[in-house]
């Protein structure tokens, strides 16, 4: 009875929140990859891009964890690549969920059918704190409490509580639409591109082509844009050394800082503008409060430290 109950809580939620539908036509399995085609009911959810050429997600039944690929336009329709075998256990003309990666991600560690041990952190010199897998909360000395999966996915109470044992997916809030969603990449206004997470140096180059990119040093890269909403600054392009040396984090500086105040002032206002009030603000130095944006997928920081004279700092993080 429980089993049934805490199934249709899950129910409940899935067609409450009316998400796209995926419909394979056809599968084909080539190089230990399956490839399924078929239509998608919205590309969106809430006025957010779900979908895109070659973007990652996740597709399930009602009641299952959803099984993660990438998505690839295949004429009027889609294609669906996943190295996971399961895949080809979906039966063709059967609706199945859509996610994108972020949700599709945390949906999974909801959904799957993992054995959890309530523990408390133990911090290490080189590893002080750890991450919820489905809220961010930090998980350290002061806030020990966790729920570690036989996966090694960690959550905290709340989490486990709310969503995991009940297995709710009433945590999916999609980014209002006003804001940038930057779970997947980041929007360059001029020249006009979209720079996806975890692209190599490689394909950062070729998104390029024809404008100007200056690799600086291995690992990063340099260009001249406008982002945020019109503002016009340098942006950097630091990759992991490790993992295949992929796209990590973004930095966003000026040439001139003739105006610290003013270009404190100009920055914050265009990063409000684009991802809403700060998470979290604390006094900082220099005169100039730091600020923290915690969004599904990455971080946002702004802060003014003193090294050589005031430095300001705007970074974007991959989390």
């Amino acid at each position: 009875m429980q089993g049934q109950t805490e199934f249709g809580l899950l129910l409940f939620w899935a067609n409450k929140m009316n998400l796209p539908i995926f419909t394979p036509k056809r599968a084909s399995e080539i190089d230990h990859k399956v490839e399924l085609f078929g239509e998608v009911s919205a590309e969106d959810y809430v006025g957010q891009d779900w979908i895109g050429e070659g973007w990652i997600g996740y597709i399930g039944r009602d009641g299952e964890p959803p099984i993660e690929g990438r998505w690839f336009r295949e004429n009027r329709q889609w294609k669906f690549v996943s190295e996971n075998p399961k895949s080809l256990e979906f039966e063709i003309g059967q609706p199945l969920k859509l996610y994108d990666g972020y949700w599709g991600e945390r949906a999974y560690i909801a959904l799957a059918p993992l054995t959890w041990t309530e523990g408390q952190f133990q911090g290490k010199k080189e590893w002080d704190h750890d991450h919820c897998g489905i809220c961010w909360a930090t998980i350290a000395s002061d806030t020990p409490q966790y729920f570690r999966s036989s996966e090694r996915d960690v959550v905290c109470p709340d989490c486990y509580h709310s969503y995991v044992h009940l297995r709710s997916l009433s945590f999916i809030e999609p980014t209002p639409n006003n804001l940038m969603d930057i779970s997947r990449g980041f929007q360059i206004e001029q020249p006009e591109l979209f720079i996806p997470w975890k692209v190599s140096e490689t394909e950062l180059q070729r998104l390029f082509d024809g404008q100007r990119l200056r690799h600086v040093t291995h690992g990063y890269f340099t260009t001249h844009c406008t982002s945020l909403g019109g503002l016009s600054h340098e942006l950097g392009f630091h990759f992991h050394s490790r993992g295949g040396g992929v796209l990590i984090e973004l930095e966003f500086f000026r040439t001139s800082y003739a105006d610290q105040s003013g270009s404190y002032h100009e920055f914050q206002r265009h990063l409000e503008q684009m991802f809403g009030q700060p998470t979290a603000t604390t006094p900082g130095s220099e005169g100039f409060p730091s600020h923290t944006w915690r969004l599904p997928g990455a971080d946002v920081i702004h802060f003014v430290q003193e090294r050589f004279g005031r430095e300001e700092h705007i970074r974007i993080k991959k989390r």
